[in-house]
Parts: C-alpha cells; sequence; structure tokens
C-alpha cells in the first residue's frame, strides 16, 4: 500500500456475509498490513456485532461499507470547511497587510516628495549663490587681466630699450668666437696632432717612439711616425 503515493486513504470494506467469512479479516498478514500502512486505513466490514482485528489495528472502524463512505465524505467536507476557514483568513491578513503596506507607501512618497521639493529648492538657492559669486569673480579676473595686460604692454614697449646692450654684448661675444675658431688659428700656424686612432695629442707623454700620428693644418694633413719624445 506504501508504494502508491498517489493515495489519500485506503478503504477495506465488504458487503455483508456470515461470521466465519469474518475470519479471513482476523488473518495476521491482513492485521500486519494495515498496522503498518503509512497510509489511514478504514474498515467497513459489513458485521454489525462482531469486530474483526482488521477492525482493531485500522485507523477507523465502521459498521458497513455505507457508513464507511459516510466518514469519508464527513472527513472531506471537514477538510473543505478548514481550507475555506484558512483560506478567508489569509485573504482578510493579506487584506490587511497590502491596506498597511499601501499607507506605508503612501506615507514614504509623501514623505520623498517633500524632500525632494526641499533639496530642490536648496540646490536652486545654492545655484543662484554660486552664480552671483562667479560673476563678481569673472569681473574681478577681467579687470585683474586687463590691469597685467596694460602692464605688459608697457613693459613690452620697453624691450628693444633694453635689448640693445645685450645685442652689443652678443656681437663681442661672437667677435671673439670666430677670432678663437681653430681655422683662424690654424691659418696664423698652429696645427691639430691627433694618433692614430684619432685621439687628440695634447702632451709629448702621450706618444712613444714609433707611433703613428695625424697632423692637420689648416689646409691639408700629413701623417708621421715619432722617432723620440722629449718632455
Amino acid at each position: 500500500m506504501g508504494r502508491h503515493r498517489d493515495l489519500d486513504v485506503v478503504v477495506v470494506i465488504r458487503g455483508g456475509g456470515s461470521r466465519s467469512e469474518l475470519a479471513t479479516f482476523d488473518h495476521e498478514a491482513i492485521a500486519t498490513a494495515i498496522a503498518l500502512s503509512p497510509l489511514p486505513v478504514f474498515t467497513g466490514l459489513g458485521h454489525e456485532i462482531d469486530r474483526a482485528v482488521a477492525d482493531e489495528v485500522a485507523h477507523s472502524a465502521l459498521k458497513t461499507p455505507t457508513a464507511c463512505a459516510a466518514a469519508l465524505v464527513e472527513h472531506v467536507q471537514a477538510f473543505q470547511q478548514r481550507c475555506e476557514l484558512a483560506w478567508g483568513t489569509i485573504e482578510r491578513r493579506a487584506e490587511r497587510s497590502l491596506g498597511a503596506a499601501g499607507n506605508e507607501v503612501a506615507d514614504v512618497a509623501h514623505g520623498i516628495r517633500h524632500r525632494v521639493v526641499a533639496a530642490v529648492e536648496r540646490a536652486d538657492e545654492r545655484l543662484a549663490q554660486r552664480g552671483h559669486r562667479v560673476r563678481v569673480g569673472a569681473g574681478r579676473v577681467v579687470e585683474r587681466a586687463d590691469t597685467r595686460l596694460t602692464a605688459a604692454a608697457a613693459a613690452v614697449g620697453r624691450v628693444p630699450q633694453r635689448l640693445e646692450p645685450e645685442v652689443r654684448h652678443l656681437d663681442a661675444v661672437a667677435q671673439r668666437v670666430r677670432l678663437l675658431d681653430p681655422v683662424h688659428t690654424m691659418a696664423r700656424g698652429w696645427s691639430i696632432t691627433r694618433t692614430a686612432t684619432g685621439h687628440t695629442v695634447r702632451d709629448a707623454a702621450q706618444l712613444h717612439a714609433g707611433d703613428e700620428i695625424v697632423t692637420t693644418f689648416a689646409n691639408g694633413t700629413a701623417r708621421s711616425r715619432v722617432e723620440e719624445t722629449r718632455s
């Protein structure tokens, strides 16, 4: 009986008969199956006087199949009434909860509207104040910029006068640089001596007998070999 998951109750009934026929329901196997059934077992064995072992271990023992059916109908009706009462209770509680929630939502919405309006008004005030400060500040910035621009224009007008001494100084420096140019120096008889690897020779101690040197003149070069050095 436990294998049938779609059952709600098990009904064992008999259409009537002698007491001896009732002995079948005294059998141990039947009584054990009824006692161990996970489902409630109703019996209606059709005997007004005697009771079988099956009646003793059943959930509900009725005298006849008709009484058994009436008991089942009564249970179903009672369950239906309980369900209707439960649904009614749920409906009333849901309506109360929805009403309370609606009131809370309305209160919250009203509070939000009030706070939003207040926030917008404060933002408008701050924006107006900042706009005024920006206009005033911008005027001051423009005035200071005009003053600096006037001063800069005057300074620019004085630049040529200040640059004349610097130009003369630069001309003198350029003249000295031209005089110190190696080309002009070598034209007066000076020369530059380098080793075969290109290093400039500034001291005789850099050379040894047999070293190859290259001498650059104002016009051309000469390659020679050192025979002797003296310091």
